[in-house]
């Protein structure tokens, strides 16, 4: 099987994850790779002496007529940049959010498919091993009716620290579009179902280091019947973070104390959980590796559930929602507020 070629577009943090990722796949080449930063190029070299990656601007990247570019840029230049691979017929891998606004995501959505190319998002938490499981278990109904859920995310994020992409610091809503999102998108995928009403508060203490919003609170209403209680914030004052995400059901209970491992099921009544077993994963590495490996299917012609940019809408317009309810400060029907704003 010949290897799809590929290019990487953006080398800081989450750019060298990907390189790593896109290396060690055996069915995939990396070509080359671009970024505008000086800095972070030398970084990405210092950091990944063993990868002899081209470091090329965007448009010589895209003339070596690449298979997929990969986008690991800012959200606010993706469409630019999506656009750009669109008129030269190659499928995008971009990453969380397509875009800031909807207008500008539904426009990177139909840019993609007038072209006919493939675009997915980097929601690359659905891949975990804690998700896999987490869904399988409610899917198959070892919960019973699912009830009720609560996710807690509590964090002190340090937007100024070295290698930190910085525009987080200054963007409209940054928890909810760079965090928040996922949590949002991985609701959708565990429940297996879409939100009808939301109703959020989102907050900026007096000490956040952010210029918007740095804390979400949300009450989501699904179709099913579940109701989820989301608190997260990336302005805890101290370095202890805390994930946790527990959802009970008729039959049982799921409580997981870490995004990327320590999942138990607690059967009804039972007085000790019942650890689930996972399989190990290096964090932000494997759970990559699975979204990649995703793709390259689609690309391939391949069965794919990889996340689109379509479906990614679905999540956006939730994301966009809930800034929207705390603005207004009442509950919204999501399906409503989809179709005003073009999501829908």
């Amino acid at each position: 099987m010949n290897k799809l070629k590929i290019v990487l577009v953006g080398m800081g943090t989450r750019g060298r994850h990907w390189a790593r990722v896109i290396t060690e796949h055996p069915q995939a080449e990396l070509l080359a790779a671009t970024d505008p930063s000086a800095q972070a190029v030398t970084t990405f070299k210092e950091q990944l002496p063993q990868l002899d990656v081209p470091v090329l601007s965007f448009e010589d990247a895209l003339a070596l007529k690449p298979d997929v570019v990969v986008l690991s840029t800012p959200p606010d230049i993706h469409l630019e940049q999506i656009s750009a691979c669109a008129e030269r017929r190659i499928s995008v891998l971009c990453e969380k959010p397509l875009a800031l606004d909807a207008q500008t995501a539904r426009a990177c959505v139909d840019v993609a498919q007038a072209a006919g190319i493939l675009l997915g998002v980097g929601m690359n938490f659905r891949y975990l091993e804690t998700t896999r499981a987490s869904r399988q278990y409610i899917q198959e109904g070892k919960l019973g009716q699912v009830g009720f859920g609560r996710i807690v995310y509590w964090r002190y994020r340090d937007g100024q620290r070295p290698l930190l992409n910085k525009y987080p610091l200054t963007m409209d809503q940054p928890m909810l579009l760079e965090q928040s999102i996922h949590h949002l998108d991985l609701a959708r995928f565990i429940y297996g179902s879409e939100v009808a009403k939301v109703w959020a508060r989102t907050t900026n203490p007096p000490w956040s280091m952010y210029r918007s919003d740095a804390t979400v609170a949300a009450w989501l209403e699904f179709d099913n019947g579940i109701a989820l209680q989301y608190f997260g914030t990336w302005a805890g004052t101290n370095a202890k973070n805390e994930f946790q995400w527990r959802t009970d059901g008729a039959e049982g209970m799921l409580l997981q104390n870490d995004i990327f491992k320590d999942l138990d099921y607690w059967p009804a009544g039972a007085g000790h959980p019942q650890a689930v077993v996972l399989e190990s994963q290096e964090d932000f590495i494997d759970d990559t590796r699975g979204l990649l490996d995703d793709f390259l299917k689609a690309v391939r012609g391949e069965v794919s559930t990889y996340p689109s940019g379509r479906d990614h809408l679905a999540t956006l317009a939730l994301t966009l929602a809930c800034a929207e309810s705390s603005r207004q400060g009442r509950t919204l029907d999501l399906r409503e507020y989809a179709a005003e704003i073009g999501l829908a």
